[in-house]
């Protein structure tokens, strides 16, 4: 559902779609600024371009992906205090503007998984997000400039079956990045048993 006053639907700044609609589940990917440079992502175009658009734009998708797990870049993700000023932040407007479903917070970038409400549109939510992570983060590393790339990915989850494929697609990254045997050994997500107790204690008021 759209609603026009806070939603734009599909829209399309600069080269990446996106859809923005209450009550909507969105699978949304944020990543450093120097965690992958421009000529990286030009070069995986022009390797690409003679490929459907649809088909182009999940190879894309993997390729970017693969690169991000490499983990190139400052990583500074990796600082524990610096994922936890991100933690903070996507659990700060968390049940106003949205329901937070799953997460993990990698070096160099973050997926997360959120239903909308309607008080709020995905680019408001996600600036919010790198905004005051950044000027929070740059704080406590002592440095200025840009913090996060100022695009994201999004993709909105289409039915129960694409939601599990998502949620352990999340887990399942430092895994795959080979940072954790298991999703559940990694600290900086969802799958974390002591983030499930936090919500829960948080559920019942203490």
């Amino acid at each position: 559902m759209v609603d026009k006053k806070c939603h734009k639907g599909w829209y399309r700044p600069r080269r990446l779609p996106h859809f923005d609609g209450a009550g909507v589940l969105q699978s949304i990917t944020f990543r450093l600024a120097d965690a992958l440079p421009r000529r990286v992502v030009e070069e995986f175009r022009r390797e690409l371009e003679l490929t459907e658009d649809e088909v182009q734009q999940r190879r894309l998708r993997r390729l970017i992906e693969d690169y991000l797990d490499a983990g190139y870049g400052s990583c500074l993700l990796s600082n524990d205090h610096c994922a936890e000023i991100v933690l903070e932040e996507l659990l700060r407007s968390q049940q106003k503007y949205y329901d937070l479903c799953a997460w993990v917070i990698m070096p160099n970038h973050v997926h997360v998984l959120i239903q909308l409400y309607s008080e709020a549109s995905l680019p408001t939510i996600v600036g919010s997000w790198k905004r005051w992570s950044a000027k929070r983060i740059n704080e406590l590393a002592s440095r200025q400039g840009r913090l996060w790339q100022t695009q994201f990915w999004d993709r909105y989850i289409r039915d129960e079956a694409h939601y599990q494929r998502t949620v352990n697609y999340i887990h399942d990254n430092p895994v795959k990045a080979g940072l954790a045997a298991t999703p559940e050994e990694w600290f900086w997500s969802s799958a974390n048993p002591r983030w499930n107790r936090s919500a829960e204690a948080r559920r019942a008021g203490r």
